[in-house]
């Protein structure tokens, strides 16, 4: 009889009631922790296109949007661990003497033994004791193995996503082919590996016949002596304009606030504004942790609102780390670099070659106006989905279910490289930059639609500095 009771006791409380209880908060807690480490390692991973973005507010932001729903799940979870604890100590603690209290029951309050002796009532007694004692600790122990089978049903759950997530990745390896490179064959690209030829205030067609850019060859540093480095020479600077400005923000919380919402700020009105973005005069850049290696020397050039830059060059010759040094992320060796516009994305706005996409439950909204905040504006609508049309991507409001729901997959995996980059131009046409850094960002998109973003840059008045 005790052990048909113990096995209904196990099946009850191990199989049914404690699963049931407990697995759920702890799907739903290890999901969230998941999401929360998911962001900490997506920030690190994409730290410079982050900074590029100058969006560490917002991504401060949606980083803590995750930590308060981990709180929350957690919360929840430590409530409903709470009241199981309280009942198994409660067996614990309190078994003996329930023992007592049950068997008391048929003796004082119903008289069922009044007819038995005092040593059979003690035999009795002794002997249900034991029944109910032997019971509630199989009761006991199988409630605290419940509680590690709550945390294995978590735990498995998410195996088995990833199981499913792998099958399905080899399953599309193995019937999809890789579609074929939309990189254009056509595209111009101008550069030189001989350090006695230079090109100086050469204007050149590029992709649009209409668009006129001003060229810019970086060539690739090769030392011909222990003493002596490749220089670029660029176009002549007639006059050095404004006063050397600090790139780092000393700004308070409600100038952070206006930034965020895209608003323009009374401080920028201290920063001097004739037309001229930056002046850099024969600056030197190598990297922050090896400052013999020199990159780029002797580099001078004005980047002007109202004139395109084209800046070419052969691969790892150093655009890159030129735009770096655009942007404040490194710091020139020697020269000067003077920033006359606050380095806002409404003043300059830097795409960086590796396009970024915060995932986890992010909007079609904000994915768009990053690295601003996404607010829900009704007459903003309009306006994006213009935009999204400009860029080709209309059929995004009905798979992000249009464009405040938010979206669980992973943007970077779901949607192509040439997507990608349509994506990050589309955020130049929202925020409307005065002058749009491009890191090669149409390098994965094909010639024809190439040419009719760039027209439509030229259209919103966008002018453009860009890497190829």
């Amino acid at each position: 009889m005790t052990q048909d009771i113990e096995k209904t006791t196990q099946v009850l409380a191990c199989d049914l009631l404690a699963p049931v209880i407990t697995a759920p908060f702890i799907i739903i807690y290890y999901s969230y922790l998941t999401w929360i480490s998911q962001r900490h390692m997506e920030v690190r991973s994409n730290v410079e296109s982050i900074a590029f973005y100058q969006s560490g507010l917002i991504e401060n932001i949606m980083t803590n949007q995750k930590l308060k729903a981990l709180l929350k799940v957690k919360r929840k979870l430590v409530e409903w661990r709470f009241v199981l604890g309280v009942v198994t100590n409660m067996f614990d603690y309190f078994g003996g003497t329930l023992s007592y209290l049950i068997i008391g029951i048929p003796i004082f309050m119903t008289h069922a033994y009044d007819s038995l002796s005092g040593t059979e009532i003690n035999g009795m007694v002794s002997m249900n004791a034991f029944f109910y004692l032997y019971l509630i600790y199989s009761f006991t122990n199988l409630i605290t193995l419940s509680e590690k089978l709550g945390d294995l049903g978590g735990v498995t759950h998410r195996v088995i996503e990833l199981v499913e997530e792998l099958r399905r990745l080899h399953s599309d390896c193995l019937e999809t082919d890789r579609p074929p490179s939309t990189v254009p064959s056509s595209v111009v690209v101008i550069g030189t590996d001989d350090e006695e030829k230079t090109v100086t205030n050469r204007t050149v067609s590029f992709l649009i016949p209409s668009v006129q850019y001003e060229v810019v060859v970086v060539a690739q540093y090769v030392p011909t002596s222990a003493n002596k480095v490749v220089t670029s020479d660029f176009s002549t600077i007639e006059e050095l304009h404004g006063k050397q400005l600090s790139l780092e923000r000393d700004c308070d919380d409600e100038e952070e606030a206006q930034f965020l919402l895209g608003n323009k700020s009374d401080r920028d009105e201290e920063w001097p504004d004739d037309g001229v973005a930056m002046t850099i005069d024969s600056a030197t850049l190598a990297p922050p942790t090896d400052a013999q290696n020199t990159i780029i020397a002797n580099l001078s050039v004005q980047l002007i609102q109202g004139q395109n830059v084209l800046i070419t060059g052969d691969s790892g010759c150093g655009k890159t780390s030129l735009l770096r040094m655009f942007a404040g992320l490194w710091n020139n060796v020697s020269g000067k670099v003077d920033r006359h516009w606050r380095v806002r994305p409404q003043n300059l706005l830097f795409v960086p070659q590796k396009a970024y996409f915060p995932s986890g439950g992010v909007t079609l909204r904000q994915q768009l106006v990053y690295p601003l905040k996404a607010l829900p504006v009704e007459k903003d609508l309009t306006r994006l989905t213009q935009i999204l049309e400009w860029v080709k991507m209309e059929h995004l409001m009905e798979r992000c279910q249009g464009f405040d729901a938010p979206v669980d997959w992973d943007w970077n995996e779901a949607l192509s490289p040439g997507e990608l980059q349509r994506l990050s131009l589309a955020r130049v046409f929202y925020t409307k930059p005065r002058i749009a850094f491009l890191d090669e960002a149409t390098s994965a998109i094909g010639f024809e639609l190439e040419m009719q973003l760039y027209r439509k840059l030229q259209e919103v008045k966008c002018f453009i500095i860009s890497f190829f």
